[in-house]
């Protein structure tokens, strides 16, 4: 894999170093302190979705597991559960049927989802969803008003995290004067704002240009390998999916096929 290069508005930059050790101490939570390490980070047992009062199935009994550090890509045709399988798995949405555990606790049962959400869970969209009031730099410093860190050490987080995706020139500039591949950086600084254990990413380069594409996987790959954190992947781009360790098809709601690849890691 080449390096990553760290674009500005012309497409060029300084390059982006590696994640430093700094970044790789883990915020405290009840999960991570209290339950026993598992051999699957997820688990779904036939869970379903309906809406419209059962009209509409977004999800028909999907089984699969996923372990501790796996790259999980998600593929399949527009409508066919990619999105809603993933907003379950980040306690944004709930099964209508069947289980869905996270370390062997039930997520829809969790008696706080916000904390789940915000120190487990690190989320990176397709549209960025940066707060447009804010800048680069409060972006980031968002997820760790959940923590307990205190203001000067939530600001420092927030620079060294800017400055490991190469936006510490960046910092104070407000998202409407960052360009796409930019804005979408700062999203994966904050998705890492309070360490967490899984990455989900729902078509993070779908609404880039080809280099910065390139630019953002690279960088989402990177942080997987070196922080040896589990991702969850959506993607129509079978050319990334065969990236993943691990390929799951969708289709009408339900998982049809499974497999690893070949070219992972490539």
């Amino acid at each position: 894999m080449k390096p990553i290069a760290a674009e500005n508005k012309s497409g060029r930059g300084q390059d982006t170093s590696a994640i430093g050790n700094r970044l790789l101490v883990p915020t405290t939570t009840l999960d991570t302190v209290t339950v026993a390490p598992l051999r699957y980070i997820f688990e779904a047992r036939g869970i379903a979705k309906k809406f419209d009062d059962g009209q509409v199935q977004a999800l028909r009994g999907v089984n699969f597991r996923v372990s501790q550090g796996d790259f999980l890509a998600v593929t399949g045709p527009s409508g066919c559960g990619k999105t809603t399988l993933l907003q379950m798995l980040g306690a944004l949405d709930r099964p209508t049927e069947g289980a869905l555990l996270y370390r062997g606790k039930s997520i829809p049962d969790l008696r706080d989802p916000w904390s789940y959400r915000a120190l487990e869970i690190g989320f990176i969209f397709q549209a960025f969803h940066l707060l447009p009031t804010f800048t680069a730099l409060e972006n980031v410093q968002i997820p760790m008003f959940e923590s307990r860190l205190p203001r000067s050490e939530r600001r420092d987080r927030a620079v060294t995290l800017l400055e490991s995706v190469g936006l510490g020139h960046r910092l104070n500039h407000f998202p409407a004067k960052l360009s796409g591949g930019e804005r979408q950086r700062v999203a994966i600084a904050r998705s890492l704002a309070n360490s967490p254990s899984v990455l989900l990413a729902d078509e993070p380069t779908g609404n880039l240009d080809s280099e910065n594409a390139r630019i953002i996987l690279e960088l989402i790959i990177r942080i997987h390998r070196e922080q040896k954190m589990t991702l969850v992947l959506v993607t129509h781009d079978m050319s990334i999916a065969r990236l993943a360790s691990r390929t799951i098809q969708m289709k009408d709601g339900r998982i049809v096929s499974d497999r690893g690849s070949i070219n992972a890691g490539v």
